[in-house]
């Protein structure tokens, strides 16, 4: 399998919605499908401190063994979680990705141990910060009432993230769910600029093909019937390891997003998507 460019992980790397949280519930930003939210940095600083690194390789196994013995926060690359398979194939919103500076498995409980649910692998070369539960307890995570308010605020972020995605996949027709997926990958890793037709976001690729299908639960034919969808409507362009398209294609997805979110949603997603887009790149932390 052909690597990923450094621009690619580079481009994966990039620091969005990581700044302090204004309350416990979470960041002001928007949850999106099938990529949970960053973590914060208190958390961050958990894992760069005591964290010990660990690296995969594509089609490597993140889990060691069948039971879960701690925490992972993704440095680099692109892992996924497969939650339920049917005759060896992913069902519909079973599978999540997880990107740097997100967990890529985790218990609340640092004391006991659990089953794996489902199966985590690197999808592209993958470093890891493991915390094992046994060091979680011993550093006294769980004895700060505010450290576990936030650890309960992540795991529910996590868990929107995942109903989201899991509606997508199950009620939206196929161009929804390609679009609802570029959008997700547009807020947290895009770039925007100006083009004949306005706004055009560029992205790193959200993985090869096969991923990307499964993810959104289409098949092979399909996924190649939205790619050749999106280069006739939107003017999507191959750039090495990164996509470019009109941002407009976006719209139908983010509004259905709006309409989710209902009246008391922490963030007040912007009326046209473009906005959206331009918040998201403006809240990147510089290196």
């Amino acid at each position: 399998m052909k690597n990923y460019s450094k621009a690619w992980y580079d481009a994966l790397a990039v620091e969005r919605f990581t700044q302090t949280w204004p309350s416990v519930y979470g960041p002001r930003a928007p949850i999106m499908p099938f990529i949970a939210l960053p973590l914060p940095p208190e958390v961050r600083g958990h894992f760069r401190e005591a964290g010990e690194l660990h690296h995969f390789q594509p089609g490597d196994s993140i889990i060691e063994g069948t039971v879960v013995k701690g925490m992972q926060m993704i440095v680099s690359g692109l892992s996924c979680r497969v939650a339920a398979t049917l005759n060896g194939q992913s069902g519909a919103g079973a599978m999540g990705l997880s990107t740097p500076n997100r967990v890529a498995t985790g218990n609340l409980n640092f004391a006991t141990r659990r089953p794996q649910i489902g199966q985590y692998f690197a999808l592209s070369r993958v470093t890891t910060l493991r915390i094992s539960h046994a060091r979680g307890a011993e550093l006294g995570f769980l004895k700060d009432p505010a450290v576990i308010r936030l650890w309960l605020s992540i795991q529910e972020l996590i868990n929107l993230s995942d109903r989201m995605g899991l509606t997508i996949t199950a009620i939206l027709p196929a161009q929804q769910k390609f679009a609802a997926f570029l959008l997700a990958w547009s807020v947290y890793f895009g770039t925007v600029e100006e083009g004949p037709r306005g706004q055009r976001v560029r992205i790193p690729i959200p993985g090869r093909a096969r991923h990307i299908a499964t993810v959104i639960s289409v098949s092979d034919v399909t996924l190649d019937k939205l790619f050749a969808d999106c280069r006739s409507r939107a003017g999507l362009e191959r750039e090495g390891d990164f996509l470019v398209f009109d941002s407009a294609y976006l719209q139908e997805a983010h509004d259905w997003m709006r309409y989710c979110d209902g009246n008391d949603s922490p963030y007040t997603r912007p009326a046209r998507v473009e906005a959206l887009l331009e918040e998201a790149v403006a809240s990147t932390t510089p290196h």
